[in-house]
């Protein structure tokens, strides 16, 4: 039985957030009614910069009001935000490496990561969409098993 790997939440430093993009539109004929349902997709891309012992996530978010009876409406929002992660004890999450230098990391460095950045996105979109027809969307909290399927989803179809 193998040893499972603990975060050691001190040896996680966030670089850098960067907002790459944000934008808001309605149509014209919705005037200035108010919504309260939302739907909410998402999605993540990475980047491990593995000597530098740096990750890169980018997530997006793109929000459609619906109507009262579930319809989408023509408001929309959408974000993408970036986070640079560095992790000092990143060979700690290792668990192989291959002959051709790739290397398969444990699961919960991901996760940790990807909690960081989702939990940091939903504060990002409830605090710029407050005033707006958005007016304080709240993302809807998701297990990052999500993020992780999309991650290696969007990476079979790139090989």
């Amino acid at each position: 039985m193998t040893n499972a790997v603990q975060i050691v939440p001190d040896k996680i430093h966030i670089q850098s957030i960067k907002i790459l993009a944000a934008n808001l539109s309605a149509g014209p004929e919705v005037g200035g009614g108010s919504f309260n349902t939302f739907d909410v997709q998402y999605g993540v891309s990475d980047e491990l910069f593995f000597n530098e012992k740096q990750f890169r996530f980018v997530l997006s978010t793109h929000i459609t009001a619906l109507s009262a009876n579930e319809e989408p409406t023509s408001v929309t929002g959408e974000y993408g935000i970036e986070y640079v992660f560095y992790v000092e004890n990143l060979n700690d999450y290792v668990i192989q490496f291959d002959a051709n230098g790739n290397y398969l990391l444990q699961d919960v460095l991901i996760h940790t990561l990807l909690s960081i950045a989702y939990s940091t996105s939903r504060g990002i979109v409830l605090s710029r969409t407050q005033g707006t027809l958005l007016n304080g969307v709240i993302l809807p909290v998701i297990d990052t098993r999500v993020l992780m399927a999309g991650l290696r989803e969007s990476k079979k179809n790139v090989s």
